[in-house]
């Protein structure tokens, strides 16, 4: 099994899609992850990952506070924004203001989580993050709003993926 075998076949899992946010000594500082999971309830423990190879890895350190933002499914250009390398102030391209510890948070997400990043773990090429849950809050009308949802390799609704051919 090789890398290529193994990410056409991973392909045909549905996930939800996340933008992590925190500040960096440069400004602030974006990416999607699509490895998004609750890890634990107590204590409240959330984890992604992120390859090895990415420009602010080094931003990832025990003790940085991040946000998780689960994004709806009318924030697909954003999750692009923050999914491409080389784009420069991809944050003049979205609606975003620094919460009270000076992380950037976005606007309009579906669930946004502030934590404190505990400990990373190495992963193959990529590094697992774990964060402490310190506080989040939900859209105000949650019950109307549908998550953005990653499948054969495009952005979709839970609507949307009713039609996906399988």
């Amino acid at each position: 099994m090789d890398g290529r075998q193994l990410r056409e076949l991973m392909r045909s899992h549905i996930t939800g899609v996340c933008a992590v946010t925190l500040a960096s000594p440069h400004g602030p500082y974006g990416i999607t992850v699509n490895s998004f999971t609750s890890l634990s309830l107590d204590p409240p423990l959330i984890s992604f990952a992120i390859a090895d190879t990415l420009g602010g890895h080094p931003l990832f350190h025990t003790d940085a506070l991040m946000a998780v933002h689960i994004l709806t499914a009318t924030q697909a250009s954003l999750a692009e924004v923050f999914a491409r390398r080389g784009i420069a102030n991809r944050f003049d391209l979205v609606d975003w203001q620094y919460e009270e510890h000076g992380i950037p948070i976005l606007s309009n997400a579906l669930v946004t989580l502030v934590a404190s990043i505990e400990s990373t773990i190495a992963g193959g090429d990529h590094d697992i993050i774990i964060g402490r849950v310190m506080q989040g809050w939900s859209a105000t009308a949650i019950s109307d709003l549908e998550p953005l949802i990653f499948y054969r390799g495009h952005f979709h609704s839970l609507k949307e993926c009713e039609d996906c051919e399988v």
